[in-house]
């Protein structure tokens, strides 16, 4: 239990440090590792309160929060990478 306890925590560190990543250099290939990242966190951390018997309500309000920080880096990368494909765009258009 101790090993899924640290798979868990070192999955969900990895994945908000990911998702740090993808705010400075976002890249189409990587929201892939982002996504599976955010999946094999809430696969753990289902498998860790199945195992142990945790207390659910808590460990769905962590999650939740965690989804949440997740959810809207990969959502603020994604508008980043959007808006500098656009600058891009527009300085290639003007070379014209």
């Amino acid at each position: 239990m101790i090993t899924l306890l640290v798979t868990h925590i070192s999955i969900a560190v990895l994945s908000l440090g990911w998702t740090a990543y993808l705010l400075v250099r976002p890249a189409q290939r990587r929201f892939y590792v982002s996504y599976g990242l955010m999946a094999a966190t809430l696969v753990s951390g289902a498998a860790l309160v199945f195992v142990a018997h945790g207390n659910v309500l808590q460990a769905t309000i962590s999650g939740l929060l965690y989804l949440a920080v997740a959810g809207l880096g990969t959502w603020a990368a994604h508008w980043r990478q959007q808006r500098l494909l656009a600058a891009e765009t527009v300085r290639i258009d003007s070379r014209r």
